[in-house]
């Protein structure tokens, strides 16, 4: 993903949207909390965990792993 990609995607977060995906046994999401802070929650198999990124680590974390058109299709209201 490109930085204005990410840039688009981490917009959307902070209009409301939510992202969630599963594959296989594992299922998780990102949400935005307030303040420059991004919540990602991961369930897999009977284990849960939870961050809190800050904004530069959830752009860096984007670029690094992640197709915007995959992310921006698993998007909800």
């Amino acid at each position: 993903m490109t930085n204005e990609e990410a840039a688009a995607f981490v917009a959307q977060l902070q209009a409301g949207k939510r992202f969630v995906t599963r594959s296989q046994e594992e299922e998780w999401g990102l949400t935005y909390a307030g303040n420059g802070r991004y919540h990602k929650w991961t369930r897999h198999l009977d284990q849960e965990s939870q961050e809190t990124l800050t904004e530069r680590a959830l752009l860096d974390l984007l670029t690094t792993h992640y197709r915007y058109d995959v992310m921006v299709a698993r998007l909800q209201d």
